[in-house]
């Protein structure tokens, strides 16, 4: 059996939309159709363009730590994998990853470890959550391996939060001092020069000379801006990409005055605990 996602219309023209397991697509359109709907679209929950919307849908950690605590829970109370993919399916704290999780459970259906099945669903699980799950396969320890991976992705974005609140405030204050900034040379002098033009007054060399360079700096902001976003997106790919390149960033990374050191300490931590979770 394969789950399909399908969206369309019942008999009063209503739209409707869910999951269904049939055979193939034909089987799966008869099923629709005795229960009196009209499917516009119908496919698989593992094809290519469910993967693409569950990679762009909230497949978040949170919903990852919570899908690992439930799957734990289950699997050590004594029910199988794929029966305890059935009911994770039908909590309703994970209907945001429905379709994703009804993909992992066909390919687990289909012969496919839990480690492999998640990766091949869903971009977002980490080389690291998918060596955890292996471990847990090998030596028969799942419910124990997920647990404990649950814990570790719940101290992580702990440690994410903390990190995200002690940067906020300064981050904020360069950003309002810099457009302030902006705004005072692109819109307030230009304001100045217009009530000195007004009186006859000549403005003095430093006052004129700021006028320029505000027109100029406004331009410039702009184009800073736009370059700033495409050059970090550029890099953020290709860092993904190569692995060479990553290791470069740390080691230059870690001798960077004051930053150095908190990368330093963040990454001695996060390794703490890896080790610790292996162990």
């Amino acid at each position: 059996m394969t789950t399909f996602e399908y969206k369309g219309y019942d008999s009063a023209g209503r739209a409707q939309g869910g999951l269904i397991e049939a055979e193939d697509l034909k089987d799966a359109r008869k099923r629709l159709a005795a229960r009196g709907l009209l499917p516009e679209t119908l496919r698989a929950a593992a094809g290519q363009a469910s993967r693409r919307e569950s990679r762009a849908s909230a497949f978040s950690p949170e919903t990852r730590t919570m899908f690992y605590r439930e799957l734990a829970a289950l699997l050590g109370s004594g029910v199988a994998l794929v029966p305890s993919l059935d009911v994770i399916l039908k909590a309703p704290e994970l209907d945001q990853a429905r379709t994703l999780l009804a993909a992992v459970r066909d390919h687990v259906r289909e012969g496919r470890p839990l480690s492999a099945a998640m990766s091949g669903a869903s971009a977002q699980v980490t080389p690291f959550e998918q060596a955890v799950m292996e471990v847990g396969e090998r030596t028969g320890g799942m419910g124990e391996a997920l647990n404990r991976l649950a814990a570790f992705l719940e101290e992580q974005e702990k440690l994410r939060g903390k990190l995200v609140t002690a940067l906020l405030y300064p981050c904020v204050v360069v950003s309002l001092a810099v457009v302030i900034g902006g705004l005072v040379l692109v819109f307030m002098l230009p304001m100045v020069q217009r009530l000195f033009s007004e009186t006859n007054l000549k403005l003095p060399l430093l006052t004129q000379v700021m006028l320029t360079g505000g027109r100029a700096f406004g331009g410039f902001l702009l184009l800073l801006a736009a370059g700033t976003a495409g050059g970090i997106s550029w890099f953020r790919r290709r860092v993904r990409a190569d692995e060479a390149l990553r290791i470069r960033v740390d080691r230059r990374l870690f001798s960077v005055p004051l930053i150095g050191g908190g990368w330093r300490d963040l990454t001695s931590l996060r390794f703490v605990r890896v080790l610790g979770l292996l162990l």
